[in-house]
C-alpha cells in the first residue's frame, strides 16, 4: 500500500521540485536579475526584455570605444574559422586574426576608420551576446562596461522589466568560469541606480 502511494506522490513531488528550481534558477518575479557567463545567458535571456553583457576586459569596453567612434561592431565566436568569410560578406575588417589587424584594445579600435565596420571575435563577451540573441530573438542586447555604466543604467530605466545583467568573467584553461572582479564592479554600477525589485543575485552585485 505504501509503495503504491509513493508511486503516485513521488512523480508529483519531483515535478513540483523541478518547477521550484526552474523559478529560482531564472530569478522569476524580479525586475532586475544578475548572473554569470554563458550559462547565465542561457538561463535568463529567454525571460527578460533586455540583457546587458559585461565583459570589461575587453569585449564590452571595445564595443563602447567603437560605438563612440561611429564604428559598427559585429560580435563573433572566438576561434570560428568562418569569421574571415563573414567579415568579407559585410565589408568589415576582422579584429585580431592577422598581423596588422586591429585588436580589442582602445588604441587599436580608435585607429579604425570612423563609419567603418569591425568583426570582433571574443571568447566571453561576444559569445554571450550571440547566445542571448539566439535563445531569444526579441531580447535587446547591450554591451556594458565601466566607461558607459551610467549611460547604460539611465537607458535601462526606459526599458520594460525584467532586465538582466550578465558578468562574463573569464574562461579558465579547463573550460570553467572564473568570476572577474572588474565585471562584478561594472555590473553593480549598472544595477545600483535601477528601481524595481532586485533578485538576491542582483542585490548582491550592488
Amino acid at each position: 500500500m505504501m509503495d503504491r502511494q509513493l508511486d503516485i506522490v513521488l512523480p508529483k513531488l519531483l515535478e513540483a521540485m523541478a518547477q521550484i528550481m526552474t523559478t529560482w534558477d531564472i530569478q522569476d518575479g524580479f525586475d532586475t536579475r544578475f548572473d554569470w557567463g554563458p550559462g547565465g545567458v542561457l538561463r535568463l535571456a529567454p525571460h527578460v526584455s533586455t540583457i546587458v553583457i559585461v565583459d570589461v576586459l575587453r569585449f564590452s569596453t571595445a564595443v563602447e570605444n567603437a560605438v563612440s567612434a561611429d564604428i559598427t561592431i559585429y560580435p563573433y565566436r572566438w576561434g570560428d574559422t568562418s569569421a574571415a568569410e563573414f567579415a568579407r560578406s559585410v565589408s568589415a575588417r576582422l579584429a585580431g586574426e592577422q598581423p596588422g589587424s586591429p585588436s580589442p584594445s582602445s588604441q587599436s579600435i580608435l585607429s579604425v576608420e570612423r563609419g567603418s565596420s569591425l568583426v570582433l571575435p571574443s571568447q566571453n563577451g561576444a559569445l554571450s551576446a550571440l547566445l542571448a540573441a539566439e535563445v531569444n530573438p526579441d531580447v535587446e542586447v547591450v554591451a556594458g562596461c565601466l566607461r558607459n555604466a551610467a549611460a547604460v543604467s539611465l537607458w535601462l530605466q526606459t526599458r520594460p522589466p525584467p532586465i538582466a545583467v550578465i558578468a562574463c568573467g573569464e574562461i579558465a584553461d579547463d573550460g570553467s568560469l572564473r568570476p572577474a572582479v572588474e565585471d562584478l564592479l561594472a555590473s553593480g554600477a549598472i544595477l545600483s541606480p535601477l528601481g524595481g525589485s532586485r533578485s538576491p543575485e542582483a542585490a548582491a552585485a550592488t
